[in-house]
């Protein structure tokens, strides 16, 4: 005996099923928004999670679930992505003086009821990365985790019921006189540093992120009809993207190219990472006088703050790649003038 419930358009199945001689109550998902199909899917649906409650528990240790993480193939995530989010679990579990070769059994486990989520929060209250941890146990990895593996996923519950805060972002605030002063003193990098005019040129007039600009190649660079942009294959979203670049950038790229192959990297270096972090980095502070904690994503920050105000909250947000124009309010919606000039007499 089952009912029928209708949960945000989609179909999901209710029902008690029995799990070692005790009734439980179960609500699996139909995925499907047509009741006839719902109901034709429903028997099997709870006879595959009955057989899914009745086997017996297995648990795997940390190792091993960083393993599966980085395997899992329903995670739309790219490889940097997955190793961030499980490097801020292993800050977690470190600064609970937790041991990060223990099963995810004792993972699950409550102190004072609370989860691990909630004890670095009231400890350290950094809500940022608890996103990015509590990121790690999405639905799609626990089900791939469940069917796929065998692995008993029921240890994260208590993880899973929690939301941590949300993070107080501050608005980008900026001058159009130091826009205009570090442009400037870009554009003299040409002669001097052409490496990293490339990134500074990309950066500030594309709005790439760091993995962005290291992966690009010359065949990413594109010209059709008079639009120009810029192919990028792998993104903090995890699949393909493209960004519009002026005409200036596309031509000053174009110049430097000098006989490349397309799947040659526009950045020329045996360690391209290092050259970010170890001598760009440090030239935007020293020489551009960029300082912020990030200067390289200072001048994608400019990019946003510019196209907000001469264009508008969307066209930012389009340009940056952000997932949702809630992003690009949160940094930049104090730049918009809020005058109201529209005359109707």
């Amino acid at each position: 005996m089952y009912i029928l419930k209708r949960k945000n358009r989609n179909i999901s199945v209710k029902a008690y099923v029995e799990v070692n001689g005790k009734q439980q109550l179960v609500e699996i998902s139909c995925s499907t928004k047509d009741e006839t199909i719902a109901r034709e899917r429903a028997p099997d649906l709870i006879e595959e999670a009955t057989r899914r409650l009745s086997r017996p528990e297995v648990y795997c240790t940390l190792e091993e679930l960083r393993e599966f993480y980085y395997l899992c193939p329903l995670l739309k995530l790219n490889y940097d992505t997955r190793k961030h989010n499980w490097n801020e679990l292993m800050h977690l579990i470190k600064a609970l003086g937790l041991n990060p070769n223990m099963s995810i059994n004792e993972l699950g486990l409550l102190k004072e009821g609370k989860s691990i989520i909630r004890q670095y929060e009231d400890k350290f209250g950094n809500p940022h990365k608890l996103r990015k941890i509590r990121s790690i146990f999405q639905k799609k990895f626990m089900y791939w985790l469940e069917v796929e593996k065998g692995i008993t996923t029921s240890c994260f519950s208590h993880i899973l019921a929690y939301t941590p805060m949300q993070a107080v972002t501050k608005p980008f605030v900026v001058s159009d006189h130091q826009i205009l002063e570090i442009y400037e003193k870009g554009k003299q990098l040409k002669e001097t540093h052409p490496e990293f005019f490339k990134m500074f040129l990309l950066a500030s007039s594309g709005g790439l992120r760091r993995a962005e600009v290291l992966r690009l190649t010359w065949g990413d660079i594109h010209s059709f009809s008079g639009r120009n942009y810029i192919v990028l294959r792998q993104t903090k979203a995890g699949h393909e993207q493209r960004v519009n670049i002026p005409a200036s950038t596309y031509d000053a790229l174009l110049s430097m190219k000098n006989g490349h192959t397309p799947s040659d990297f526009v950045i020329e270096s045996t360690n391209r990472p290092k050259l970010w972090d170890r001598e760009f980095v440090p030239f935007l502070r020293d020489k551009l006088g960029i300082h912020d904690n990030k200067p390289a994503h200072f001048l994608r920050k400019c990019l946003g703050a510019m196209l907000a105000t001469r264009h508008g909250i969307y066209v930012a947000s389009k340009t940056l790649r952000h997932a949702s124009v809630t992003t690009t309010e949160k940094h930049y919606a104090d730049l918009v003038s809020p005058a109201n000039d529209i005359e109707i007499l």
